[in-house]
């Protein structure tokens, strides 16, 4: 029997592709793709683009939340640990005693939240559940630090202050966050931001008579917020709880069956978030009461990459006291403020800082 050769196998094979339906990156669009054939698409797409090395895979990617919290201004400024150090870092300054850090240098990364378009980058909820309710935290500045020092996180073993620009006078604690839940840790203070080089001192017989020495201290000097007692990385936060909580009910459809959906609420008169609950086709959210919020969703499927985005128009909480009861899942306390629909949105926007937040419906410079 005469044999076929394997190289006349593997041409038919290859004439047999050429004239195979060609893949089209608007089939991603039909909900009712087949997932092997949705896998060859982008497989082949990834092929002609030629970045198959360098574009890890879908399921690899960094999630929508990852990638917005990425928008985020860091400030970073490395120092020698053998010395006390004042790190003025933006709207933060580091108080950092001699013998806090050991060894080789340290870098301090500091991303500080000033902004309503800030908490809504950061997308943490400032809400936890108090003796069984909900609290909700109105902040003056929230901040997350990190010590990096040869490649690696590193811890400070001795206390650190903290001081921040305040933009308000109301009365402050200190808050860490831990795990999902935010954790009162102790009180803060006022203090004068004096410049380095100034020598001041008290009158020991009049101790609020404050002694300025030196030319270099004329003028005026704000006051900062200050807590000395920062002891680890992570997220910190000038907070207080809203004097009183609202909620607020509506309706949310999701654009289709396996999507990531977020619901937030972010303050536009007070710095804050919350994350809704959602039952169904309905939302509810617990917020600050008497105070104007954003609501908005972002709606995300990584297989496909497709983003819908939509917000409400901004909303004038109401002065009721009322909160979602996340037991029985009961919102008839909650004002209703009608549908938020999203639409069908770029992916590029989860990548700039600008177009999201106008998206959103929270411009750069407020409203």
């Amino acid at each position: 029997m005469r044999q076929s050769s394997p190289f006349i196998f593997s041409l038919v094979l290859f004439s047999a592709s050429l004239f195979a339906a060609p893949p089209s990156w608007d089939e991603l669009d039909d909900p009712d793709l087949d997932p092997q054939r949705r896998s060859e698409i982008i497989r082949a797409q990834e092929q002609k683009w030629g970045v198959e090395e360098d574009l890890p895979s879908i399921n690899a990617q960094k999630s929508p939340a990852r990638r917005l919290l990425e928008l985020l201004k860091t400030e970073t400024l490395t120092f020698s640990p053998g010395y006390s150090r004042q790190l003025r870092m933006g709207h933060v300054t580091l108080e950092i005693p001699a013998g806090a850090f050991q060894g080789s240098p340290v870098e301090a990364r500091v991303t500080v939240l000033k902004t309503p378009a800030d908490f809504a980058l950061a997308g943490i909820p400032l809400e936890f559940l108090e003796a069984g309710k909900p609290v909700v935290l109105e902040s003056d500045g929230m901040f997350h630090l990190e010590f990096i020092q040869d490649g690696k996180s590193i811890e400070p073993s001795s206390p650190i202050a903290v001081r921040m620009t305040p933009g308000n006078e109301k009365e402050m604690n200190m808050y860490r966050l831990e795990g999902k839940t935010w954790t009162e840790v102790g009180s803060t203070g006022m203090a004068t931001d004096w410049p380095e080089g100034c020598d001041v001192r008290r009158n020991p017989g009049n101790p609020l008579l404050v002694l300025v020495e030196s030319p270099y201290c004329g003028g005026e000097y704000t006051s900062v917020r200050i807590y000395r007692n920062i002891s680890r990385s992570g997220w910190w936060n000038f907070d207080k709880p809203a004097d009183n909580i609202t909620c607020l009910t509506g309706i949310f459809r999701s654009p289709g069956e396996g999507f990531n959906i977020t619901v937030q609420s972010v303050g536009l008169d007070y710095l804050g978030l919350s994350h809704a609950r959602r039952t169904g086709n309905r939302f509810a959210i617990n917020v600050a009461a008497n105070q104007s919020v954003k609501i908005y969703s972002v709606v995300t499927d990584r297989d496909s990459r497709r983003v819908y985005i939509g917000s409400l128009d901004p909303i004038k909480t109401p002065n009721n006291t009322a909160f979602v009861d996340f037991e029985s899942d009961d919102y008839s306390k909650c004002t209703d403020v009608g549908e938020l629909k999203v639409k069908r949105s770029s992916v590029g926007l989860l990548s700039n800082r600008a177009a999201f937040l106008k998206a959103i419906g929270i411009p750069e410079g407020g409203l």
